[in-house]
């Protein structure tokens, strides 16, 4: 396993570095709901803490985008690879709401404008979350790492994190 995750996120850096990703600037304008900061903790692969520049410190659920459960495949390497795009970096983050838990959705960017919602999709590393988020490009870099077969779509029909919480939810109601 550790090999296998090793690999791929050679494959993912290397991706990165020699790739040309799109940048999708449709939110990066609304600068009302605009909030800098730098990224000091990764907690899965669209979730992350961010440190704004008055100190304050935001937990951040990345909009449009589901990523691995922590007991699913790729859970880890979903983490490590958005912490190498974005941790310990400054970001500009386009607030759009908040979330059940409190966490502050939105659309993460570096100050180049690259679209880190959208990066993690091409990479393979995450869902779309097509029931909250209907953008067109999300779906279309979706489809392009499924064709291609990277990140968690090199399995044959893995789960996706909201099948996987339902499946858990239905055990521990029928365990109690």
């Amino acid at each position: 396993m550790q090999k296998s995750v090793l690999i791929l996120l050679t494959f993912s850096f290397s991706c990165l570095l020699g790739c040309d990703f799109e940048k999708d600037k449709s939110h990066f304008s609304d600068t009302d709901n605009q909030i800098n900061g730098k990224v000091v903790a990764i907690y899965d692969g669209d979730t992350y803490q961010l440190l704004t520049s008055n100190q304050q410190t935001i937990k951040v659920r990345m909009e449009g985008i589901d990523a691995p459960e922590r007991e699913m495949p790729f859970h880890q390497v979903s983490q490590k690879y958005l912490s190498q795009l974005i941790f310990q970096k400054d970001v500009i983050f386009i607030k759009t709401g908040e979330d059940q838990y409190g966490r502050s959705l939105g659309f993460t960017y570096l100050s180049d404008g690259t679209d880190i919602n959208l990066m993690m999709l091409r990479s393979g590393m995450v869902w779309h979350y097509k029931r909250y988020n209907n953008e067109v490009i999300y779906a279309e870099a979706e489809q392009k790492a499924k064709e291609e077969k990277l990140g968690l779509w090199q399995e044959q029909h893995p789960t996706p994190p909201w099948n996987y919480r339902k499946s858990e939810r239905k055990k521990r109601d029928l365990s109690n």
